[in-house]
């Protein structure tokens, strides 16, 4: 299961009720948040998203309201007793970006590790927990400043047969380990393949956040077949803002989403 949870979506200026850019993406107790923007604590709060269980904040550009919240965020960690490592990924920029936060977070009890991220990376190997094959891609986009997107990729396994484990004798404790793709051994020594009780791989799941930008190919291209694209949009000068439209639905490839909530994509 994928969930997707808005935080905010306001730009330049927040506003009641409605929160400057922010996005947490969990997957099975694993959690990656987008932006950062003033506010994002308090909208955590209200969403009821628990920022502790992140595994990295990844930064679609370094303005100021897609990072101002992150200082105050990074200490209220330490203040809870975060000792696990935190990654921080972002555009080209990221080092002098992150020397000026650390002015402002002073010592933290727990590790910060900044990239640089132009290159899909394999989450269950930086940080476990996630499925395998799991994958964060950065999208180039289009911006005043150097800025790119993040794609989200989930392969599926295929679909788990109870028929077919009973008949293997494999225990129900143990379906959940082929379910996720590992093999087994039973009490007589005998192994179990995933793919002796799973179906055919069916379609992945999909997410894509452009951060600030214009219409570019590479976002389209990249959002051609995810079932979910989310554009931040910064207000316009003398525009109306509009309320926030409580749950996100799934939106088609190249429409942007306003609002806030969340939305769960399941298999």
């Amino acid at each position: 299961m994928l969930d997707i949870c808005l935080l905010g979506t306001g730009g330049m200026q927040p506003l009641p009720y409605r929160w400057l850019t922010s996005m947490m993406a969990r997957c099975d107790g694993s959690n990656l948040l987008i932006d950062c923007g003033e506010g994002t604590q308090t909208a955590a709060r209200r969403a009821g998203v628990n920022l502790m269980k992140m595994d990295a904040v990844c930064l679609t550009h370094y303005h100021g309201d897609h990072i101002f919240g992150l200082p105050g965020l990074l200490q209220t960690l330490g203040c809870q007793g975060r000792t696990r490592p935190l990654a921080l990924y972002g555009p080209k920029g990221l080092g002098e970006v992150w020397a000026a936060l650390r002015v402002l977070t002073g010592p933290l009890p727990y590790p910060v590790y900044a990239e640089v991220l132009d290159a899909p990376a394999a989450l269950c190997e930086k940080f476990g927990g996630w499925p395998q094959g799991a994958k964060l891609t950065p999208v180039p986009t289009r911006h005043r400043v150097v800025s790119q997107g993040y794609r989200l990729d989930l392969p599926r396994a295929g679909r788990f047969s109870p028929e077919q484990a009973r008949a293997l004798g494999v225990p129900v404790k143990q379906w959940k380990t082929l379910q996720h793709g590992e093999s087994i051994t039973l009490d007589g020594g005998r192994v179990i393949q995933p793919e002796a009780v799973l179906g055919p791989a069916r379609q992945g799941l999909s997410f894509v956040f452009s951060g600030d930008t214009a219409p570019c190919p590479v976002l389209t291209f990249c959002s051609a077949t995810p079932p979910m694209l989310c554009r931040s949009r910064p207000r316009r000068p003398n525009s109306t803002a509009t309320a926030p439209s409580g749950r996100a639905q799934l939106s088609p490839p190249k429409r942007a989403r306003s609002g806030s909530g969340s939305s769960t994509i399941r298999p």
